[in-house]
């Protein structure tokens, strides 16, 4: 019987995380033992946190922002947005 890795999407409100995010994305990519799916909402930010996501969105298959462009205004509206977005049925495990 072969064990089966945990899948887990990991759901990420963000908002001018330009100078943590990368640490923060690092931090669940190095997680072992599951296998994770990383889906950002961005709140409409005023730095260069998008261009940041889409730089390492190229690097990782496994990282997913939803469109941009959106004020949400703080982070209950952003995650709301991604329980209603995101399809979790393939995921053994939700994080936020």
């Amino acid at each position: 019987m072969q064990n089966k890795v945990p899948r887990v999407a990991v759901l990420l409100a963000a908002y001018n995380g330009e100078r943590w995010i990368r640490y923060q994305l690092d931090s669940i990519w190095s997680q072992e033992g599951v296998a994770v799916d990383i889906f950002i909402s961005l709140d409409y930010s005023s730095d260069s946190t998008l261009s940041l996501l889409q730089s390492l969105q190229s690097k990782h298959n496994n990282l997913f922002i939803l469109s941009y462009g959106e004020r949400f205004g703080g982070a209950a509206k952003n995650f709301y947005r991604l329980i209603k977005e995101v399809d979790i049925s393939k995921y053994d495990y939700v994080a936020f």
